[in-house]
């Protein structure tokens, strides 16, 4: 996500995100099964702590990345459209918060 923002272009930026991706992360949701994750971001068979730790540090890199990206800087979400830099930490917070539901089910 961080690299397609990196690497769009904020002139070409149009708000095409859907009403109903307003409407669900006004209250941080994200469905269960509804769409299957693209396999780049499936996760491995095994997962390793290393790996995790590795994943979390980028993670923070990537955050401050993020806060100093134009505005208009977005990526394009398959469901909810082009996600700017105003709205993706409202989509970052109903992404993560969607997985934490998934974990605790699993637990």
């Amino acid at each position: 996500m961080v690299q397609a923002k990196q690497s769009s272009n904020p002139t070409l930026y149009t708000d095409n995100f859907r009403f109903l991706g307003k409407i669900l992360l006004k209250f941080n949701y994200f469905p269960r099964g509804k769409v299957k994750a693209p396999k780049h971001v499936k996760p491995p068979e095994v997962v390793l702590k290393a790996d995790i730790i590795k994943q979390l540090i980028t993670s923070k890199e990537h955050i401050t990345v993020i806060i100093n990206l134009y505005k208009d800087a977005y990526f394009v979400h398959p469901i909810f459209g082009n996600v700017n830099t105003l709205r993706v930490f409202s989509f970052l917070n109903a992404h993560t918060n969607h997985h934490l539901k998934i974990i605790k089910a699993i637990m």
